[in-house]
């Protein structure tokens, strides 16, 4: 591996400010680029282009990030974003840590898959989800078992490795995404969730943006914002995808038309419905339903 493609060493000047993109939780299919254990050596100041799970499983090293200094220890789980200057001191003795380095999704960021290319950019997850930046991990934990096991996989060279090491990462993931606790954020989580809502009950009805600002009490805007920061997408790109998910449920029954289908999705007629059914799932509403039934009939 060349470490030049996903990391670059110090000294650095003012970074520029990091372009945020947000990701939808349910859109995250990671790519793990690098996944080993080894000793922790001195590593001088640096930045990386992807995320990386660093856990340490012996002895002790001083990480410093943002002029914090900590002491990683056994059990220490780091997280640390792309574009963000640390750096690894080990101490006397020796350590040991495993560490994967992944992004969140393959085709969400700038400069795609190659991180070599990238410029300074943060990732947001829908939902105000997010991972720490410390964590302690006891042993035999879901969390350490599951790091264990991707690295293990990418060292036999298992013919399973992509299907091993993307299920282990995903529970990893699963166990350290944390909810936001601060009564602002929930209250604001409380608004989002009140749109969604009424959406959901109402796919069948014309909507639009002054509707759902309305019922959340928000302006357009600050409904738009908080609506892509919970959810990942702006209000009318989950309605859009809300009703061809309840269509793919009335898809299943064939004494429903397509044209049928289409109203009771809140679709003008079956041209529109079957255009923006075919822009999210690849498929016509006719040929999802020929593949869902003979799905079901084997």
């Amino acid at each position: 591996m060349d470490w030049s493609q996903v990391q670059r060493n110090g000294p650095f000047t003012r970074l520029p400010k990091l372009a945020m993109r947000t990701i939808a939780i349910e859109d995250v299919r990671p790519l793990i680029r690098i996944a080993h254990c080894r000793e922790v050596g001195d590593v001088a100041e640096r930045i990386i282009f992807d995320h990386e799970l660093v856990l340490i499983r012996r002895g002790h090293c001083t990480f410093t990030r943002g002029g914090e200094s900590i002491d990683a220890g056994p059990g220490t789980l780091l997280f640390i974003r792309p574009f963000v200057p640390h750096a690894f001191s080990p101490m006397k003795g020796g350590n040991e840590h495993l560490a994967v380095h992944f992004d969140f999704t393959r085709d969400a960021l700038p400069g795609g898959s190659d991180p070599h290319r990238r410029r300074p950019y943060g990732i947001r997850l829908s939902g105000g989800l997010s991972i720490p930046a410390v964590r302690h991990c006891e042993p035999g934990d879901i969390v350490s078992e599951a790091f264990l096991e991707l690295v293990r996989a990418r060292e036999q060279n298992d013919p399973r490795l992509r299907i091993i090491e993307t299920a282990c990462l995903l529970r990893m993931l699963g166990h350290l995404l944390q909810s936001p606790k601060t009564p602002s954020k929930q209250r604001d989580s409380t608004r989002v969730q009140r749109a969604v809502a009424y959406l959901h009950q109402h796919l069948a009805e014309p909507l639009d943006l002054d509707q759902l600002a309305e019922v959340s009490d928000l302006s357009r805007s600050h409904l738009t914002r908080l609506f892509r920061h919970h959810t990942g997408h702006t209000p009318m790109t989950y309605l859009r995808r809300a009703r061809v998910e309840h269509a793919r449920q009335l898809l299943a029954d064939v004494d429903l038309s397509i044209k049928q289908i289409a109203r009771r999705c809140g679709f003008d007629d079956a041209y529109h419905f079957s255009r923006v059914f075919r822009q999210i799932d690849g498929l016509s509403p006719t040929l999802y339903r020929e593949a869902a039934l003979a799905g079901r009939s084997t």
